[in-house]
């Protein structure tokens, strides 16, 4: 009876240091499983970041594509970058022998036949196998009953008229090809000023300009050089 006696207290004795070893060994397993989770978690959270840096880099050579020769003395827009997710996309639109994008650039300023303060400039267009042609162009001014060419950002061609093409005024603008609103690139006088519009008086570029513009799809970019909007706003050389 005694031997039974003294069994049963050291199995019942037993019984909580086994609980005891058992939870310290859950614990232990538990703190170590933990630790595993969290460096196996890690992984997952690399993976996601280096995703997320992949899209914003994905993102960002999209918005890199831009005309390599646009004139930045301004700010550029905000609706600029919708214009170059476009741009990229027009680079692979359009054929080799049609004209991808065309920039105007204001570098100076004239006077007219009226002695009013014309800019002029140049206009470039490329073309999709990256050949480019340049055309001398002038500008509208800040005058009565006329309008100065808004500064632009890859706006697309919207419309191509022919060579007898007339406005609502009944003012001819022969091979008219717009690309913002009212404005667009036509055929006119260097020496006198336009209502808003861009001047080539070289008819034989201004139709190659024409017969190689893609509707919708060609893009024009208008900028003035530092100090060229100043004047023609104030109609001072």
């Amino acid at each position: 009876m005694a031997k039974a006696t003294s069994a049963k207290p050291s199995k019942t004795a037993a019984k909580p240091a086994t609980k005891k070893v058992s939870a310290n060994v859950s614990k232990a397993s538990l703190k170590s499983t933990g630790k595993k989770e969290v460096k196996s978690a890690k992984p997952a959270q690399k993976s996601k970041s280096a995703s997320t840096r992949l899209n914003k880099t994905g993102k960002m050579k999209a918005q890199e594509i831009v005309p390599s020769e646009m004139l930045k003395h301004n700010a550029e827009p905000e609706t600029a970058k919708t214009g170059k997710a476009a741009a990229s996309a027009v680079a692979t639109a359009v054929p080799a022998n049609k004209i991808q994008k065309i920039l105007v650039r204001f570098t100076g300023v004239v006077r007219d036949v009226r002695r009013r303060v014309c800019p002029v400039g140049t206009a470039t267009a490329t073309y999709g196998d990256g050949n480019t042609v340049d055309v001398p162009i002038s500008g509208g001014a800040h005058v009565p009953t006329y309008g100065i060419t808004d500064a632009v950002t890859n706006k697309p061609m919207s419309r191509i008229e022919g060579r007898y093409y007339k406005n609502h005024k009944g003012q001819p603008m022969p091979y008219a090809c717009f690309y913002n609103g009212g404005e667009a690139l036509h055929i006119g006088r260097l020496d006198t000023i336009s209502h808003g519009c861009v001047h080539v008086a070289d008819w034989d570029k201004m139709i190659k300009l024409h017969n190689d513009s893609v509707k919708n799809k060609t893009l024009v970019t208008v900028r003035y050089a530092p100090g060229i909007l100043d004047k023609v706003w104030s109609q001072t050389m």
